[in-house]
């Protein structure tokens, strides 16, 4: 404001320019907030796009895993996301999309059912289970590495209970685990 300007200009050594300066790097974050919140809402439309009607509650999902992502997720890592969503197209993401909560099911029936991680009934949904992060990760180590931390330090995602996810992850890294043990 004038007033604040005024008061640093009182101060010994501060110059207009130095005020003209605080100004530009203040109105430099402010476009930078906004161009990544139009990023985010550019997304969400994008998500929008194909379907016909959403709920207030999955529109709510979705823009809460937008902000948790760039919560964990540096902007290089999440051009690469964008870019390989691009790559392997909107039907493709759907179909993992609907994969997902089938595997995790028949997963947390075997754990339910307390069958051995190491037993050829799992292993194979491990394999699935690995197949489809490295998919979502591109094999990228860094993004993978991010994706595990978010899940490491979060409770809740997208309205996922993590701690019980977290279980199946444990799981499932000893089913691969044993599956190199016997290779």
């Amino acid at each position: 404001s004038l007033d604040e300007a005024r008061e640093f200009l009182s101060r010994a050594g501060v110059e207009p320019r130095d005020i003209l300066r605080m100004r530009m790097a203040s109105l430099k974050e402010q476009i930078a907030r906004q161009q990544k919140l139009y990023a985010q809402l550019a997304s969400v439309d994008s998500r929008l796009a194909d379907r016909p009607s959403v709920s207030a509650e999955e529109f709510l999902k979705i823009m809460g895993a937008i902000t948790m992502s760039e919560k964990y997720f540096t902007p290089d890592q999440l051009a690469e996301l964008e870019e390989r969503k691009q790559t392997v197209g909107e039907d493709r993401i759907r179909a993992v999309e609907e994969e997902w909560p089938r595997l995790i099911a028949q997963v947390k029936a075997l754990m339910d059912a307390g069958e051995d991680p190491a037993s050829e009934t799992v292993r194979p949904l491990a394999r699935r289970w690995v197949e489809l992060v490295n998919e979502f990760t591109g094999g990228n180590p860094e993004i993978h590495a991010t994706l595990a931390r978010m899940y490491k330090e979060e409770q809740n995602i997208g309205g996922m209970d993590i701690a019980e996810r977290q279980a199946m992850s444990d799981y499932i890294h000893r089913a691969n685990q044993a599956a190199c043990d016997s290779a």
